[in-house]
């Protein structure tokens, strides 16, 4: 059975929609808001997204970021119908673009047409990036194992989201907050409000990683700034 995940925060074009597909076939998990949203991603097999953008909590461009690391196809239905939104929502990969008001029957050809090119791509529902590879660091995006030199170390989830976030962004300081931001996002809950105590994940981190503050591989420290990942 496929699954589609859809996703507004317009009852009635959920329920419109809803129906349409259940017709079609289809199995549907729905969602009002981003953060429900990202529940049902991280916890159900989705074949296919159909995401409003302008979403309460987390929108449908950050909805569409995750699942297009898991290889899942996505098509926006918004009524953000300006050029510069489309072309945005194509950067994002998307994998096609439906604007509000619509036509129900219009939105399931576009669904089956997106569907029938996955499956003639062997390789399309594979995710965009599946490891990340880091000196003796391997990051299996898939099963969500972290290996240091070939050796499988346990991190808690708010471990395994800082040192994915830092390590898939080269370079780049993340301040304490952005880093709050991003837990709170992708686990969609707001109880990080100390910043200081992503230092104590930091260090709980480096010492699962066998690194000190003067030995720093892996998280290097930015003074005044934040974090970021090794050379």
């Amino acid at each position: 059975m496929t699954n589609i995940l859809l996703v507004d925060d317009n009852e009635t074009i959920v329920s419109i929609v809803r129906e349409y597909l259940k017709r079609e076939g289809f199995e549907v998990l729905t969602a009002y808001n981003g953060e429900d949203a990202l529940n049902l991603i991280n916890r159900e097999h989705i074949d296919l997204a159909v995401l409003d953008i302008m979403l309460p909590g987390v929108d449908g461009y950050a909805l569409a970021s995750q699942l297009k690391l898991q290889g899942t196809p996505v098509i926006f239905l918004s009524a953000k119908s300006q050029e510069d939104d489309l072309l945005y929502g194509f950067e994002l990969q998307a994998d096609d673009y439906v604007t509000k008001p619509f036509s129900p029957n219009v939105l399931m050809a576009r669904i089956k047409a997106v569907l029938r090119r996955v499956q003639d791509d062997p390789n399309a529902q594979e995710p965009a990036v599946q490891k990340i590879r880091h000196q003796d660091l391997e990051i299996d995006l898939k099963t969500h194992e972290v290996f240091l030199k070939d050796e499988l170390i346990n991190l808690t989830n708010t471990e395994y989201l800082l040192l994915t976030l830092l390590l898939s962004h080269p370079g780049q300081v993340f301040s304490r907050q952005q880093m709050i931001d991003h837990l709170s996002e992708a686990q969609s809950i707001n109880e990080y409000q100390d910043i200081r105590s992503i230092d104590a994940h930091i260090k709980n981190l480096r010492k699962k990683l066998h690194e000190s503050p003067k030995q720093q591989n892996y998280i290097i420290t930015v003074i005044g700034a934040g974090y970021k990942s090794g050379g």
